[in-house]
């Protein structure tokens, strides 16, 4: 979503009923990862997002996340590459 339609959205959002800012704040809270899913998701990696290679090499950290470079494609990534997140 662009700024241009996100300003409209947070307008509208002062004309919901009680009842559905409840259901948003639910649905927003269904959306966020919590540490123990980021956790899992830093343990889980072992193949490149990219190619699907297993020959991922450690290639130093980022934003502290372990970042990985992968000998078959040569691109770098971490643990949230190609994730929702």
């Amino acid at each position: 979503m662009n700024e241009q339609q996100f300003i409209p959205f947070l307008q509208q959002l002062k004309q919901l009923s009680p009842s559905q800012r409840q259901r948003l704040h639910h649905t927003l809270d269904d959306c966020e990862t919590s540490t123990e899913e980021v956790l899992t998701i830093k343990a889980t990696l072992r193949k490149c997002p990219h190619c699907e290679s297993t020959s991922l090499r450690p290639w130093g950290s980022s934003h502290g996340l372990p970042r990985y470079r992968c000998a078959c494609c040569l691109k770098t990534c971490n643990p949230l590459t190609k994730s929702p997140l």
